[in-house]
């Protein structure tokens, strides 16, 4: 979030890598049962997130998927509360509660997210129309960020919902992150329809494509985005990006054959870390941010461990 208005590109870089450590780390401690819920890790797609952060404000609000670690991290203002979230700890942002699959942000931009695909969708649309409404009393320009995958896409409810924020012009940007999977199952083998912007299209919504190979397009696509939304109305963003991981877990699962290693190749050349230059930095940019960030991702986890666990009274705390 800047001030000015202004993006800093070497801020996009450090909030990719702070991601990127912190889930590394998870994926290094896993095993220990120290964190306390199952992860869904956003390696490899962490640049839209650290993007997003840099045009959004405190008026806005972020709805997003199981797999937030990126968009909570790169929103919040700090970020201790998320690890002890995801240690369980009385200090998390959710008292420990929501773990990671219902993180949500330390300042409310980002209030919860939906661990069943598309749920979120109609809640962004609610606080979507609530805040053109808000618009209207006090002349800011709130918008609403709704984030999910390319599976949401074949669920009913996102048809109903693009087509009721058309109808009303709704301050929102339903951003879908395409990796072309839905699990396990390829977008080929779920739909007749490889083209998502046409179909979005058909309700009289501007649509943008980026894509994670290209991030001086990626940041471009996300400020026409912003830009849109708050001045014009509801807008659809696809990137496509690919998912390192598994699906859910800390591990690799080419043995599963569905989709074939060889295939990460090009997303990680294209990746930040391989290449700095594609946001006009260095390797020497990247040395720094490296350094930097290694000594607070520690600090973050070792904290975490000291903190006070949440016991049953805090878990049940607004359970009803």
């Amino acid at each position: 979030m800047s001030d000015s208005g202004e993006i800093s590109y070497l801020n996009i870089l450090k909030k990719l890598i702070l991601v990127r450590r912190i889930e590394q780390k998870i994926q290094e401690i896993y095993s220990t049962d120290l964190i306390k819920s199952p992860v869904h890790l956003s390696l490899g797609q962490e640049l839209l997130a650290a993007v997003i952060s840099e045009y959004i404000t405190l008026e806005d609000r972020v709805i997003a998927t199981y797999r937030g670690h990126a968009l909570a991290l790169c929103i919040s203002d700090k970020y201790q509360p998320i690890i002890n979230e995801l240690f369980a700890k009385k200090s998390g942002v959710f008292g420990g509660r929501n773990g990671s699959m219902h993180l949500g942000s330390d300042n409310g931009i980002m209030p919860w997210t939906s661990a069943i695909v598309s749920t979120g969708i109609p809640v962004a649309l609610g606080i979507a129309e609530a805040a053109k409404r808000k618009n209207l009393v006090d002349n800011k320009k709130r918008v609403v960020i709704c984030q999910f995958g390319d599976g949401a896409m074949e669920e009913g409810v996102f048809i109903e919902s693009i087509n009721y924020a058309s109808l009303k012009n709704l301050p929102i940007i339903f951003s879908c992150e395409d990796n072309g999977l839905a699990i396990f199952t390829a977008k080929s083998k779920r739909t007749p329809d490889n083209d998502y912007c046409l179909r979005v299209n058909a309700w009289d919504m501007k649509t943008i494509k980026n894509t994670y190979l290209n991030p001086l397009e990626l940041v471009e696509s996300v400020k026409y985005a912003f830009s849109y939304a708050r001045d014009v109305g509801p807008i659809f963003m696809l990137t496509k990006c690919f998912r390192w991981t598994e699906h859910v877990g800390v591990g690799f699962d080419w043995h599963l054959k569905y989709r074939n290693k060889s295939d990460l190749d090009k997303w990680i050349l294209a990746d930040l870390e391989s290449n700095p230059e594609g946001l006009n930095l260095s390797k020497k940019d990247l040395d720094k941010v490296n350094n930097e960030i290694s000594i607070i991702v520690d600090q973050l986890f070792i904290n975490a461990e000291n903190e006070i666990d949440s016991n049953s009274q805090d878990l049940m705390r607004n359970i009803y």
